[in-house]
C-alpha cells in the first residue's frame, strides 16, 4: 500500500508547438488566467480551478504532446514514498522543490510502465 494518499490533480504539463497561440486558446476560451512565468524555459502557468495548465514550448507532434502530470499526494515522506517504489522496481530520483497549484514544494518524478511522466507533489512551503 503506498505510503501517502493523492489529494487531486496538481498540474499537467503541455509540451504545445505555438506557445502564443495555445496561451491565447487558453485564456480567451476557457477563461484560465496567468499565474506565473518561467521566462527562461518559455513556460506559463495558468490557473484551472485548483489546478494548473503547463504551456511548454517544444510540441511538434499532434497528440502526443503530455510532458507529465502531477499528483498532490499527502503525506509527502520523500524516504517513504522513495522505499515504496524502489521496493516496486521503479526508479525514482531525489525530491528536488518545483512549482506547482499551491506554490513551491517538493515533488518527486518517475514513469509509468508506458513511458509517462508522473509527478507526486507534496505540500507548498509555508
Amino acid at each position: 500500500m503506498a505510503p501517502f494518499a493523492i489529494l487531486g490533480l496538481d498540474h499537467i504539463v503541455l509540451r504545445v508547438a505555438d506557445p502564443a497561440r495555445s496561451e491565447r486558446f487558453y485564456l480567451e476560451a476557457l477563461g484560465c488566467r496567468v499565474v506565473k512565468r518561467q521566462e527562461k524555459l518559455g513556460l506559463v502557468h495558468l490557473d484551472a480551478g485548483s489546478a494548473l495548465i503547463d504551456l511548454l514550448p517544444g510540441g511538434e507532434t499532434a497528440g502526443n504532446n503530455v510532458d507529465h502530470f502531477c499528483l498532490r499526494v499527502e503525506p509527502f515522506d520523500e524516504d517513504a514514498i522513495r522505499a515504496h517504489l524502489i521496493q516496486l522496481g521503479i526508479a525514482v530520483e531525489p525530491a528536488k522543490q518545483r512549482f506547482g497549484a499551491e506554490g513551491t514544494g517538493p515533488s518527486i518524478y518517475l514513469r509509468d510502465p508506458d513511458g509517462n511522466g508522473v509527478e507526486l507533489k507534496g505540500p507548498a512551503a509555508a
